[in-house]
């Protein structure tokens, strides 16, 4: 027990100690996503970077512009190296739609929202450029290029538990008054 006690312990220091894997900050709370909006980390297509995305975005951004949270699913990160540049145009394979993209370039992404499409045309213009020593400023090379699509929030299995449990009861409580109006009815 005490040798299960310590294991947990010491797990759970280290857990403090040590950064997210996927830290992302929303750097403008004031942007609207249809001219993009300015993130710092990365954005890939994985559960754990779409969860730190929306939880940046959902947790500092401002009302408005709409909307005023998001929900995110990953759909196809390019693979880094298959698009470069500073500007160009995007397609998702397989001809799929996608309501949202990420143009990663640095350690800098910007978001943005669209109609349903399956074509954009990107740039790197508004992600932060080093300047080199003559400086002069630097357009960053894109490193990759995520699509999203919105999704619907669905409730967690705990919340359609204590539903369903709720739905129980109430036809219980319902099930009874009807049967007490019987015999009273009937007395």
């Amino acid at each position: 027990m005490l040798k299960k006690s310590l294991l947990i312990g010491a797990a759970a220091m280290l857990g403090a100690f040590t950064a997210p894997a996927h830290a992302v900050e929303l750097l403008d709370p004031d942007c609207d996503l249809t001219t993009g909006c300015l993130f710092s980390g990365n954005a890939t297509d994985t559960a754990a970077s779409i969860l730190a995305i929306e939880t940046a975005y959902n947790t500092d951004h401002v009302e408005p512009p709409l909307p005023a949270t998001i929900s995110l699913q990953g759909l196809f990160k390019t693979a880094d190296g298959d698009v470069t540049g500073t500007s160009g145009t995007f397609t998702l394979p397989g001809g799929g739609l996608f309501d949202f993209y990420a143009v990663k370039a640095g350690n800098f992404f910007m978001l943005y929202s669209v109609n349903p499409t399956n074509t954009v045309n990107w740039t790197t213009t508004g992600i932060p450029h080093p300047k080199d020593p003559d400086g002069i400023i630097k357009r960053l090379e894109v490193s990759h290029i995520t699509a999203y699509s919105s999704t619907a929030a669905v409730p967690e299995p705990a919340t359609w538990a204590m539903m369903l449990f709720g739905f129980g009861a109430i036809g219980f409580g319902m099930r009874r008054r009807r049967s007490d109006s019987v015999r009273v009815r009937f007395a």
